[in-house]
């Protein structure tokens, strides 16, 4: 479960593009030109796939109504969601929303075991759009996990082995 002290997007130091939650400052640690205005966006991963979601509804849509309705984040801080069968489809299949909102950050939303294969793979699909990638992850409450998180958990290394061995490219 994500709770607001696990996933403080709305006082990051990223400028969300909306009037209505206004947050100025810069991201200086990744981003080299500190007067240029940083628009972030969030990608919340999470679709559908009998191995990982049995729910009646992808992963982002719990997600989006957690962060929206209890964190205070705005729905135009989120970017499209993508209904995927997995991570490689979500960062394809967001390529053409990237390219038209073309935000300088972008902010994946996760599972913390999902989190390094997430990232290296949304940032091999956008390693020629000039942005930066980042990432945000949910702590798993293992006393609550129904999950078999050793499982996953040797799942996401093993594969991110492969897609770097292969160089993700025919994975």
């Amino acid at each position: 479960r994500l709770k607001s002290s696990e996933l403080d997007i709305a006082n990051t130091n990223y400028h969300f593009n909306n009037n209505s939650n206004d947050h100025n400052h810069n991201h200086s640690k990744e981003i080299s030109n500190h007067n240029q205005q940083v628009i972030a966006k969030l990608v919340l991963t999470g679709g559908y796939g009998e191995h990982f979601n049995s729910a009646p509804e992808p992963h982002h849509y719990y997600l989006r109504k957690h962060l929206t309705q209890n964190l205070g984040v705005s729905e135009s801080d989120i970017l499209a969601t993508i209904n995927s069968r997995n991570t490689l489809e979500d960062a394809s299949l967001m390529r053409d929303v990237v390219e038209r909102v073309s935000p300088t950050v972008l902010i994946l939303v996760t599972s913390d075991f999902h989190r390094e294969r997430a990232l290296y793979i949304f940032q091999h699909e956008f390693s020629d759009v000039g942005m930066v990638v980042t990432v945000e992850t949910s702590a798993t409450d293992e006393s609550q996990c129904e999950l078999d998180l050793e499982h996953l958990r040797n799942h996401e290394k093993d594969s991110l082995k492969r897609m770097k061995q292969k160089n993700l490219s025919t994975y």
